[in-house]
Formats: structure tokens, C-alpha cells, sequence
């Protein structure tokens, strides 16, 4: 229980809980939380991190901005795209994958 303590006690994270729930209530709303692991190359973390500190957030608010816009838009806030392909291509593509061939890998994705 003591990291749930220490997770509640900046003023920043309470202001968080405050909209919805008094202080009083805020110790309940944060046993209520729940813990998202992901796994990110060590560069970007360092960056991120120091992008959340610049803009007087830690990276666990801006996680939590990002997905509530998720659940209330019912999309992502950017453009996720791979191009239009025809059926035709479809097929040919599927036939390679399998066969092993013509595989495209991504920077983005973890193999």
C-alpha cells in the first residue's frame, strides 16, 4: 500500500483524481487504478520522460490523457495507415507471407 501512498501524495496527481472525487475520496479512486506495463526502446522512454517533465506531467498522466481521448473519440489522435491494396494484391501478399517471402518489417514493430 505504501506505493499507492506515494503515487497520491503530489498535489499534481490529486488534481487528477479531484474532478470526479473530493480528497477524502481520493485515497479510494486510487486503489481502483489499475497497472499498464509496456514494454519501449530505452531512448524513447529517456525522451519521453523528458518531454512529460518539460510540460509539467509525468509519463503515467500523459499515458492516461492519451487513452482517455482513446475511449471518448473511439479512435486513435493520429492517422494509422498502411495504404489500399486490391484483392488481387491481397492474395499475392498472403502467398508470400506464407511461403516466407517478400516480409516487410517496420522500425515501429518488434519482431
Amino acid at each position: 500500500m505504501a506505493w499507492v501512498r506515494r503515487a497520491i501524495r503530489t498535489e499534481q496527481h490529486l488534481m487528477c483524481y479531484a474532478r470526479c472525487v473530493s480528497q477524502d475520496d481520493a485515497w479510494e479512486a486510487a486503489v481502483t487504478t489499475s497497472t499498464f506495463s509496456v514494454r519501449m526502446d530505452r531512448d524513447v522512454k529517456h525522451q519521453f520522460d523528458a518531454f512529460c517533465t518539460e510540460v509539467g506531467m509525468t509519463a503515467s498522466t500523459a499515458i492516461n490523457m492519451f487513452a482517455r481521448v482513446v475511449v471518448r473519440t473511439q479512435k486513435l489522435p493520429f492517422e494509422v495507415s498502411a495504404g489500399t491494396l486490391t484483392e488481387q494484391e491481397l492474395v499475392e501478399r498472403a502467398r508470400d507471407f506464407d511461403a516466407g517471402r517478400n516480409i516487410v518489417t517496420h522500425d515501429l514493430i518488434e519482431t
